[in-house]
């Protein structure tokens, strides 16, 4: 229980990066995942750079100390078993992997549903849907709407990539911005809005990730390109 693994540069392995299996608490920060400490080599992982079963309350924090996760031949992030839970998902790099940036359950993109009322790994929390993503006066701005549980309070990240990987997915490449304290209403409904300072050219992709109060974060959304700047 409670594993710390930080400043790590984990690369070329012909399985998965890191593997956590039947664990409780802890924290990844800082780690290079398919890469050297600089960024200046890439060396993939052979399966997902971080491979989670039945892990609960672990932290995979990049707001600090950023984890890049890039290369691995399968998912960057993928979390199975459905006691997995309260697995935070914040502020990391995570792009050119084989397949998706985040897979909750090991098998490919999850659908919303209404009321976010399935059960798996990390709640199978809903992702959101990006209506709008825009340049304005030197500013970022992402709308979006989210459907979910009734009442519930959300956090919401924005994230930049370069463009979709080998499998045609976004992942999320570069932090931008947030919102927390996103409610949703009586129905499950609710919206968000978020601005970024970051310069990105018209070829960049934006995708979002949603966290729940108990830390459960999604896959990444479906991505939206951005739109190049205007006066």
């Amino acid at each position: 229980n409670n594993p710390t693994i930080s400043r790590n540069s984990i690369a070329g392995n012909q399985s998965d990066g890191i593997v956590i299996t039947q664990s409780k608490d802890g924290k990844l920060s800082g780690n290079k995942i398919g890469t050297n400490s600089d960024l200046s080599v890439t060396s993939g992982n052979g399966g997902h750079g971080i491979f989670l079963d039945n892990v609960d309350d672990l932290a995979i924090d990049g707001t600090v100390d950023r984890n890049v996760i890039t290369a691995s031949s399968l998912n960057g992030i993928s979390v199975i078993d459905n006691n997995s839970s309260g697995i935070a998902i914040q502020g990391n790099s995570n792009f050119d992997n084989g397949i998706l940036g985040i897979d909750l359950n090991n098998d490919g993109i999850d659908e919303n549903d209404p009321l976010d009322a399935d059960v798996g790994p990390n709640a199978l929390l809903n992702n959101a849907t990006i209506t709008f993503a825009e340049f304005y006066e030197g500013n970022l701005l992402v709308q979006g709407s989210i459907v979910g549980a009734r009442n519930q309070i959300l956090k919401v990240e924005a994230y930049n990539s370069a463009g979709v990987n080998a499998s045609g997915n976004v992942e999320g490449q570069e932090f931008i911005g947030s919102q927390t304290n996103v409610r949703l209403d009586a129905y499950g409904l609710g919206e968000f809005f978020i601005t970024g300072t970051t310069t990105i050219s018209s070829r960049d992709f934006i995708s979002v990730i949603v966290e729940d109060s108990n830390g459960n974060t999604s896959e990444f959304s479906l991505h939206s390109p951005a739109s190049a700047p205007f006066e």
